[in-house]
């Protein structure tokens, strides 16, 4: 068996497996230390990220049309690792 390395958190309105930032702060407090958890977005504002933060998630993924200088401030301001995906039919 494998060790599990991750867990998401779904934080894009709207969807069917979304949870609140409440949800996550209990979720968090029951998961071991060395399991990353990630916050999962698309197109977020910089309070949606911050407020994430706060309620402990160790990193970001990014499923939207994120801009790479939107990246780089996430990087800047919080040095957080950050994963940013890109749609296969998108890349030439």
């Amino acid at each position: 068996m494998l060790p599990i390395q991750a867990i998401g958190f779904i934080l894009v309105p709207n969807r069917r497996r979304t949870v609140t930032l409440e949800q996550v702060e209990k979720m968090i407090e029951i998961i071991p230390n060395h399991i990353k958890t990630v916050g999962v977005f698309q197109n977020p504002s910089w309070d949606d990220i911050e407020k994430a933060i706060g309620a402990g998630v160790s990193m970001i993924q990014l499923h939207g049309q994120e801009s790479s200088d939107f990246c780089q401030e996430i990087k800047q301001r919080r040095d957080i690792p950050i994963i940013k995906v890109f749609a296969a039919d998108n890349i030439e």
